[in-house]
């Protein structure tokens, strides 16, 4: 993490905060598609957008403890994406901190998104950084999504 400051001679520069990650420990994983919420895509019209299919809805995994930006943000990814970034910190008591960034361009057809999030506790880390692709008059639902996502140990200081 950086974080900008004000050395005393009054120049501008950044704190930089680093943690160590454990060897061996480092997992990812890749991730296409689109968010999970069953049923078609259609054209947004009104309240229109993606359509639940027949059924009961699916368990939904506990939740994670997050800013609303953040919780938006992965409710944007697809379903795989947000497991393999959440679940290392389900039932871990100790606070997670979320930092994330995105851009969006708007195309004629289409818009593309690329994002990047970071979750971190006192044992693990996970990152993902991805790019959605989303055609014109769409619902975000429907939009094509490209996401790695990372994991790695935290080490403690010794």
């Amino acid at each position: 993490m950086t974080d900008p400051i004000t050395k005393p001679d009054g120049t501008r520069a950044h704190r930089l905060q680093t943690i160590r990650l454990a060897p061996g420990s480092f997992a990812h994983q890749s991730f296409t598609g689109a968010p999970a919420v069953g049923g078609t895509c259609v054209r947004v019209g009104g309240t229109t957008g993606a359509r639940q299919g027949p059924g009961p809805l699916a368990a939904q995994p506990p939740e994670l403890v997050l800013p609303q930006g953040a919780r938006d943000l992965l409710g944007n990814l697809p379903e795989g994406a947000q497991r393999f970034l959440q679940n290392p910190f389900l039932g871990d008591d100790r606070r997670v901190y979320a930092h994330w960034y995105y851009e969006e361009r708007v195309e004629l057809a289409h818009s593309d998104m690329w994002v990047w999030c970071c979750f971190t506790a006192d044992r693990t880390v996970t990152v993902a950084a991805g790019h959605r692709r989303l055609a014109r008059g769409m619902h975000p639902h429907c939009a094509v999504w490209t996401v790695l996502c990372r994991r790695a140990a935290v080490l403690r200081a010794g």
